[in-house]
């Protein structure tokens, strides 16, 4: 390593014990490759660290439950965010604080596992395409569910929410600095059947512009 890359580590250390001292304790204990690992990922990524700082229980959770040696299929990215909104209720800032900061926190062991060459491009294209998909899904239910305790939900069978993920969301090549771009599509029909009635289009409107700050 040449002296310039070292003084860099070392500053980023120190960032890190200075400002995540939970987090630099986790790693100081952690076994030898995980801490060459995550000298690697410091020199690499502001990101991590960066995220790492701001949330200081991320890194000791992901050293806990081994997660920087796992990959993640879809039914295990929709499985953490039902773990996480757990509840969590109608509660809307509660909601929105649970599933940012598992998306942080899944961002950093993706990019970390990029790093390190422990998942390979494609891998890590569809996990973060699948993590994508499991955050937009839930919060279209979640919203779809608050806005029918106000005004009960449309009458019919075809009376849900399709969301189309367009561009590298639809075909499972989602990078870090992706835009999602998403199509909501419903049917035509009868509003909703509560006591603040709304129309199918503003029902579904509203539950769209409640998922967004969500996803």
């Amino acid at each position: 390593m040449t002296p310039t890359l070292a003084a860099l580590l070392q500053h980023q250390r120190d960032s890190l014990a200075e400002r995540a001292p939970a987090a630099f304790a986790a790693l100081s204990a952690a076994p030898l490759q995980v801490q060459a690992e995550a000298d690697h990922v410091l020199l690499c990524s502001d990101f991590v660290l960066r995220a790492i700082i701001t949330l200081p229980s991320l890194l000791p959770q992901l050293l806990a439950e081994n997660a920087l040696q796992q990959a993640r299929s879809l039914s295990d990215y929709q499985a953490r965010v039902e773990r996480v909104l757990a509840g969590t209720g109608h509660d809307l800032p509660a909601c929105q604080r649970a599933l940012r900061q598992l998306r942080q926190l899944e961002m950093v062991r993706l990019a970390w596992r990029d790093l390190c060459g422990a998942a390979t491009v494609e891998q890590t294209l569809l996990e973060t395409s699948w993590l994508a998909e499991a955050l937009i899904a839930r919060a279209t239910a979640w919203a779809r569910q608050s806005c029918a305790i106000r005004h009960g939900l449309p009458a019919g069978s075809d009376a849900d929410l399709v969301v189309l993920g367009m561009g590298k969301l639809g075909g499972g090549e989602l990078n870090f600095s992706s835009d999602v771009d998403l199509v909501l599509l419903y049917a035509s029909g009868e509003g909703t059947n509560g006591p603040l009635s709304l129309s199918r289009e503003e029902f579904f409107f509203a539950a769209g512009a409640d998922a967004d700050p969500l996803a």
